[in-house]
């Protein structure tokens, strides 16, 4: 072994004993990998969105506007994912504490306590842990939107089936209008659940969603809001906003690892869910000798048995990403990029723009459609035409087009895709 070899081994060595004592995340956030985070800011305030950008892995040769179905992971997400993953392979310890931390980011995030946030798969994971512990009953009601994805409906259709419950479908006013007076016209005596999403994954409206929980809350209601297309887009106050439950998706608009997901349940509703799935970490104590289970009390109990340390590594870092631009800033960035691209669409005779223009209700998804075309072949052009993603829309039998604005994009992409969308429909 030369000298130079014997150093570098030896320099690993010490910093994996050092990762060892200290805790292997201790050690990954210690890294420089964090320090490629800084210079997101201008001194006068601005945000580099260029360096920003340069954040991202996608190929500068494609154009990506398909945040709404999966968003890109920067780099400083991946590479905090692969620390993670080596750390434990060359370890193997196994660290369930670390979740912990990952829990008490998300709270902070989203301003709730510790015992009511739980890492999910993803925002139907949650759908579905929330829709089989409420214990419903036959000929109760659930009202649902008519522009829920099937994420957020199937688990209630699911218990329609089985359980005899009923479902009712609330249209929804493209325009953010009146939503609130046709989700309460539908209340009746029977109504148990209302759901409904916080931004629509067709339009992108953004729906009242504090008013609805408030109204859920005055008829004693449990409101479950579905934040899929919320989390890393608009700020998010949960602790404003009181919903009985809330579950959204790590891998849209955050940014974070694919297969992560985040289920709040209110605290004063801890103990009426009757869970479904259990196993090691679920329990407060466990004795089979005994015979003993006893749950525990906070809403983790659903994080049962082993855990990828990776993607929750992946998914604080995420969080960190967005802190470190500024919610507020990413969302004044996705509106102005979804305005410059509605602005240069809608004069066309043959397009109609069918999400909000009132920004109020409006969000930086533009869904539209090009009259006389069948509208959910054009993703296929753009993409292998154009290297282009946007997304059809065929739910609600809308036979549209979405186009999803994030902080990876820029006004010089916006453009390119306006011409592009112009080109089609003049055709």
């Amino acid at each position: 072994m030369n000298k130079n070899n014997r150093r570098e081994f030896i320099r690993k060595s010490v910093l994996k004993t050092i990762g060892m004592l200290v805790g292997i995340d201790s050690f990954a956030s210690n890294t420089p990998l964090n320090i490629q985070n800084e210079g997101f800011i201008f001194d006068n305030g601005d945000v580099n969105w260029e360096f920003i950008r340069e954040k991202f892995q996608l190929d500068y040769s494609r154009y990506y506007f398909n945040y709404g179905s999966l968003g890109l992971c920067p780099k400083p997400v991946s590479d905090r994912l692969c620390l993670k993953h080596s750390a434990l392979e060359s370890t193997g310890l196994h660290d369930h504490v670390f979740i912990e931390n990952v829990r008490t980011s998300i709270s902070s995030f989203l301003n709730t306590s510790l015992d009511e946030v739980a890492i999910t798969r993803n925002t139907t994971e949650g759908m579905n842990i929330i829709a089989h512990s409420l214990n419903l009953e036959k000929n109760d009601e659930v009202i649902i939107t008519s522009e829920e994805h099937i994420g957020g409906s199937a688990p209630w259709l699911m218990i329609q089936k089985y359980l005899g419950i009923k479902i009712k479908v609330v249209p929804i006013n493209y325009n953010g209008k009146g939503n609130l007076k046709r989700i309460k016209n539908a209340i009746t005596s029977k109504t148990k659940v209302v759901s409904a999403s916080h931004i629509t994954c067709t339009t992108g409206t953004v729906l009242p969603v504090k008013d609805i929980v408030a109204l859920c809350r005055e008829n004693d209601i449990y409101s479950v809001i579905d934040g899929a297309q919320a989390l890393g887009m608009i700020p998010v106050d949960l602790g404003d906003i009181d919903p009985d439950f809330y579950c959204s998706s790590g891998h849209k608009w955050m940014g974070g690892p694919k297969e992560t997901g985040i289920l709040f349940v209110n605290k004063r509703n801890l103990e009426i869910l009757n869970p479904r799935y259990v196993g090691a970490y679920s329990d407060s104590s466990f004795n089979l000798n005994t015979l003993d289970l006893t749950i525990k009390k906070p809403i983790s109990r659903v994080e049962y048995g082993t855990r990828s340390l990776s993607t929750a590594a992946g998914l604080d870092e995420s969080i960190s990403f967005i802190n470190k631009i500024g919610i507020e800033r990413i969302f004044e960035r996705c509106r102005k990029l979804a305005c410059h691209f509605r602005d240069g669409i809608s004069s066309h005779p043959k397009i109609e723009v069918l999400s909000p223009e009132n920004e109020k209700y409006a969000s930086a998804i533009v869904t539209f459609r090009i009259k006389s075309k069948d509208n959910l072949s054009v993703p296929y052009i753009l993409l292998h035409k154009h290297r282009t993603s946007i997304r059809g829309i065929h739910e609600n039998d809308l036979n549209a087009l979405r186009a999803s604005f994030h902080i990876q994009n820029s006004l010089k992409e916006v453009d390119d895709l306006i011409a592009l969308i112009l080109s089609i429909a003049s055709e």
